[in-house]
């Protein structure tokens, strides 16, 4: 099921207000540290994923074209 982008801002917001009511001030000072921190992880992640397979298909076309070299 896909949802649109106003139900995902709506679930995201009341998830963080149900967060924010039953953590203290330095659990919720935590959690956003961690959350930032998985979030900075996945962009990492998904930036050398595209790197990845950007190299892979000039790769791939390289190796289809036959025009390398041996020697």
């Amino acid at each position: 099921m896909v949802m649109n982008p106003y139900e995902i801002t709506a679930g995201v917001a009341a998830l963080a207000n149900v967060i924010a009511s039953n953590l203290t001030e330095e659990e919720l000072a935590l959690l956003v540290v961690v959350l930032a921190q998985l979030k900075d992880n996945l962009t990492a992640i998904t930036v050398q994923r595209a790197c990845f397979e950007r190299f892979e298909r000039k790769k791939n076309r390289f190796e289809k074209d036959g025009s390398h070299h041996s020697g």
